[in-house]
C-alpha cells in the first residue's frame, strides 16, 4: 500500500472517529436538578459544589453545572447552558371541586388570590379545575397577566373570551401567556368512562374510580407540563382531601403519576383547604394522608394542619425561590425512568431539602417559555 493511500486512510479514520465523539457529545441529554434548602423559613445558602453529591440510578455523577439563582427574577446568566439562561417560575392552581364543599373551595380562591397578588415578578399561573363531570379542566394558560389570574382564581371560569375583548380594545396589552398547556392531553372523567367502562360500571363504586381518574388526570397533566421547558413548574391542588388516598390498590397508579412529575421536572403541592383538623379523627387519616401521599413522591410540599392558608401557599412560594442548580450530562440513563438522589454534605440539624427524584431519557422537544405565541390558543368558551 503506498504512503499516500496510508496517509489518507488515517486521515479518514480519524475523522470519523472525531465525528462519533461529536455526534455523542449532542445526543447525551443535559439534566438539571434543582435543589431547595431550607432551616425552618430561611434557606442555606452558603454550599458550594462540594457540599454536593448526585446519584443516577445509585452512581455517582460528576456536577458539570452549578450556580445559586433567585427564581424570582426573570434575569439571563451569561454562562448557562440555554435551558438553564432564563427561568419563570409557573404554578398551576388545581381547585379540586369533586371532593370539597363549597365553603372549603372559597377558602382556596380566597388563599390563591392572596398568592397572585404577592407574586414574584417572574412568576407565571394557570388555573385549573378538577370536577366530577369534566374531569380536569384548564380554564386558564400560564400568564403573568395578575388581572386576568385573578379574575379566573376568584370565578372559576374561563377567561378566554374576556381576554380576548381586552386585547381587541386596548392596543398593546396582552395577557402575556408564557407557556402552554395542551388539554388535548388530558382526559376528562367522562371521556375516560365513555372509552373504558359502561356508566352501570362505573356506579359500582362512583368514589373510588372519581379517586383513581382523578389520579389518572394528574399525571396527564404532568405529561403536557413535560413538553414545557424549565425546571421551575409547580401544581399546587387545592383539596379538602381525595378520598382513599391510602389504600393498596391506588398505589401503582400513584407510583406511575411519581414517575410521570418526576420526567417532567415538575412539583405537585397539595393544600389540605380544611385547615386545622383533630389530629386523631378518621377524616384526617383518611383525606390528609391522601394528600400527603400524592405529594411526597414528586418532591412536593403537603400544606396541612393550619388555618392560615394563604400563609401556606405564600411559605411554600417562598421556599421554592432560591435554588442550587446541579447540571450533568446522562451519559449512564437507561431507557425510560432513570433515579435520581441529591446527597448534601455539612447541613445543619433540621434542614429540609426538596429536588426532583428522576427524569424521563429521551424528553420531547420543548415548547419553551415565551415562545407560546406560535403554539395553538385554546377555544373560546362561554
Amino acid at each position: 500500500m503506498g504512503t499516500n493511500l496510508k496517509r489518507l486512510l488515517l486521515l479518514l479514520l480519524a475523522v470519523t472517529s472525531l465525528h462519533a465523539q461529536t455526534r455523542e457529545e449532542i445526543t447525551v441529554e443535559i439534566v438539571n436538578v434543582p435543589v431547595y434548602i431550607y432551616q425552618g423559613t430561611k434557606p442555606i445558602d452558603n454550599l458550594t459544589r462540594d457540599n454536593f453529591e448526585l446519584l443516577l440510578n445509585g452512581q455517582p455523577q460528576p456536577i458539570e453545572y452549578f450556580d445559586v439563582m433567585d427564581l424570582g427574577q426573570p434575569v439571563a446568566r451569561p454562562g448557562a447552558p440555554a435551558s438553564f439562561a432564563e427561568q419563570r417560575r409557573l404554578f398551576l392552581l388545581l381547585f379540586d371541586m369533586a371532593f370539597s364543599s363549597p365553603e372549603r373551595i372559597h377558602r382556596a380562591q380566597r388563599a390563591a388570590a392572596v398568592l397572585v397578588k404577592n407574586s414574584a415578578p417572574a412568576d407565571a399561573f394557570a388555573v385549573a379545575t378538577f370536577t366530577a363531570t369534566n374531569g380536569l379542566d384548564i380554564l386558564l394558560q400560564f400568564t403573568s397577566d395578575k388581572e386576568a389570574i385573578l379574575g379566573t382564581v376568584e370565578t372559576l371560569r374561563p377567561k378566554t373570551v374576556e381576554i380576548a375583548a381586552r386585547e381587541s380594545t386596548m392596543e398593546g396589552h396582552e395577557p402575556a401567556i408564557v407557556a402552554y398547556i395542551d388539554p388535548s392531553v388530558i382526559g376528562g372523567v367522562t371521556q375516560i368512562a365513555q372509552q373504558t367502562e359502561s356508566a352501570a360500571e362505573l356506579s359500582k363504586e362512583p368514589m373510588r374510580r372519581l379517586t383513581e381518574l382523578g389520579i389518572e388526570s394528574l399525571a396527564d397533566l404532568a405529561s403536557a407540563l413535560r413538553k414545557i421547558e424549565g425546571f421551575n413548574k409547580h401544581v399546587i391542588l387545592l383539596s379538602e382531601g381525595f378520598r382513599g388516598g391510602t389504600d393498596g390498590w391506588l398505589v401503582p397508579i400513584i407510583d406511575k403519576m411519581y414517575q410521570t412529575f418526576q420526567g417532567a421536572n415538575a412539583f405537585l403541592h397539595a393544600l389540605d383547604t380544611a385547615g386545622l383538623r383533630p389530629s386523631q379523627s378518621a377524616r384526617m387519616v383518611e383525606t390528609g394522608d391522601g394528600l400527603r401521599q400524592l405529594s411526597m413522591g414528586t418532591g412536593g410540599q403537603w400544606l396541612h394542619n393550619s388555618n392560615d392558608l394563604a400563609g401556606a401557599l405564600t411559605s411554600l412560594s417562598d421556599t421554592y425561590r432560591r435554588a442550587y442548580l446541579l447540571g450533568f450530562r446522562a451519559k449512564g440513563a437507561r431507557d425510560g425512568y432513570n433515579s435520581i438522589t441529591v446527597r448534601v454534605k455539612k447541613l445543619p440539624r433540621g434542614a429540609r431539602i426538596f429536588y426532583r427524584r428522576g427524569f424521563m431519557a429521551g424528553a420531547p422537544t420543548a415548547v419553551g417559555l415565551d415562545s407560546a405565541a406560535a403554539a395553538p390558543r385554546p377555544h373560546s368558551r362561554p
